[in-house]
């Protein structure tokens, strides 16, 4: 959905972008000790009602994959 602007579900073109709100919303949490909040971007079909997640920058992906990575 966000690289095409069509929804993967039904093929529609009518998408919602969902803002993330800082401290509020769709994110992840990481780490073990001080935790970090991972905003996720959501797109939603306006016709069928599909979402779709991604994770909102290459920053937040290092995070992931230093917390996640390697079989952990």
């Amino acid at each position: 959905m966000k690289r095409d602007n069509q929804c993967t579900h039904c093929g529609s073109k009518s998408l919602l972008r969902i803002p993330v709100v800082p401290g509020d919303g769709p994110h992840i949490v990481v780490g073990d000790r001080l935790m970090h909040s991972i905003p996720v971007a959501q797109f939603v079909c306006s016709d069928c009602g599909f979402i779709e997640n991604w994770v909102a920058g290459k920053n937040e992906l290092a995070k992931l994959k230093e917390q996640y990575g390697s079989g952990k």
